[in-house]
């Protein structure tokens, strides 16, 4: 069963009928991008034949269209288009940011009024 290798992509096969997944590249320069790509440096060599990026990780133009399947009226595979490389990566945005707790929103205030508080320990 495979799953996405992307950090933090949680999709496997069976869970969405509409992700697609596409292995490693057999080029070596081309397999480098998809690593550099998803952030995965780490990611032994070996592991590359095995591995899998879902279909979420490409734009539309990374696709190619299936026009046997469309002219047979069958489900069309999402097939790539050569040299494509994984590009969008939602979960590499950075958190939103937190809100400042009670402590740090009284300070700030207390810094634009020009008010000190002090306490003695």
């Amino acid at each position: 069963m495979p799953t996405c290798c992307v950090v933090g992509c949680c999709s496997r096969t069976g869970q969405d009928p509409g992700i697609s997944f596409h292995r490693f590249p057999a080029d070596e320069e081309l397999a480098k991008r998809w690593v550099a790509a998803i952030r995965r440096s780490n990611l032994p060599e070996k592991f590359r034949s095995t591995c899998c990026v879902c279909s979420l990780h490409f734009s539309d133009v990374d696709m190619k269209r299936d026009l046997r399947a469309e002219l047979m009226g069958l489900q069309p595979k999402k097939m790539l288009v050569d040299g494509a490389v994984p590009s969008i990566f939602p979960h590499h945005e950075p958190p939103p940011k937190r809100r400042p707790n009670k402590y740090q929103q009284q300070k700030e205030t207390d810094e634009v009024s020009g008010r000190f508080h002090f306490s003695f320990s």
